[in-house]
């Protein structure tokens, strides 16, 4: 009779190992989907890509024009231009003509700020 009940008792035990084990196993196949999803929304978010040339245009803009103690020369708008073209986005290209073609100061204050609304909004591509 011992050896009967040590015998069922075994024969319990594997049972319930065999069952840990599958619990095991699907835990597992749950964590590896879980943690691939979480990387494939890590990697949109951080791929997510931002418009550098409009960032470059931006970066380019400030330097050149905003924090320059004189008035941007003949190369520095045609580096200008072209990077406005580059952006290839028609509203900015629009806001930069209005921009450089204000005749009074209120006016390009006002498109100057359209124009950096604008850009900054084509950077985070909203």
């Amino acid at each position: 009779m011992n050896k009967a009940v040590y015998i069922i008792i075994i024969i319990i035990l594997i049972i319930f190992n065999a069952f840990l084990i599958y619990q095991n196993k699907i835990l597992e196949a749950k964590i590896d989907s879980i943690a691939q999803d979480i990387t494939t929304k890590a990697t949109f978010q951080v791929k997510k890509p931002l418009n550098f040339k409009a960032a470059e245009f931006l970066n380019l803009f400030v330097k050149k024009v905003l924090l320059a103690k004189e008035a941007p020369d003949f190369k520095t708008k045609l580096e200008l231009n072209q990077a406005v073209y580059d952006i290839q986005d028609n509203a900015i290209l629009e806001q930069w003509y209005k921009f450089i073609n204000s005749t009074s100061e209120e006016e390009t204050t006002m498109n100057l700020k359209i124009l950096l609304e604008l850009l900054s909004d084509k950077i985070l591509n909203k």
